[in-house]
């Protein structure tokens, strides 16, 4: 059974605003966390749903399954630490599994996802210099890595437009 973190914002971006400003995670944080990154498999379904071709739906598919590998990363921390089991919510019982409609996939929004993948990516170095495993660390920076990845992919996909 998945434990809900206790610090749990209302919606996905209230989430996603809060996640962003944490710098030494508690357990709750990265619980959280796994949640965040289990729900942006939707957000990118939903973004796939609106591509203007399918090169560009591909490629905001593959950065989605990349997300829910993040929260399987985090579980294993989480359960690494804290020496209990943790599990990656199904989408019916995760409060940010929402696929977005209507977000247009322009060139504007291309950056702003550019700016926030990396900013992932900056986040993850940060929180795998707080932890002393160095699994749990290399697992962090791993989730980063691929954050950068999925910048890379946004800047494909302004090529593709």
């Amino acid at each position: 059974m998945t434990s809900k973190p206790d610090n749990m914002p209302p919606d996905f971006e209230s989430a996603l605003g809060y996640i962003m400003s944490v710098t030494a995670p508690t357990l709750d944080d990265f619980k959280l966390m796994a949640y965040v990154e289990a729900g942006g498999e939707a957000f990118y379904a939903g973004l796939a749903n609106g591509a203007p071709n399918d090169a560009i739906k591909d490629l905001l598919n593959a950065n989605g399954r990349e997300e829910r590998a993040h929260a399987h990363r985090l579980k294993r921390v989480i359960e690494k630490l804290s020496g209990e089991s943790f599990d990656v919510p199904a989408p019916a019982d995760n409060p940010y599994h929402a696929e977005p409609e209507g977000v247009p996939i322009d060139s504007d929004f291309l950056d702003f996802l550019i700016e926030a993948e990396n900013g992932g990516d900056k986040l993850y170095q940060g929180w795998a210099g707080t932890v002393d495993d160095e699994e749990c660390a290399d697992l962090l920076l791993q989730n980063g890595k691929e954050e950068t990845n999925h910048a890379g992919r946004a800047k494909e996909m302004k090529a593709l437009l």
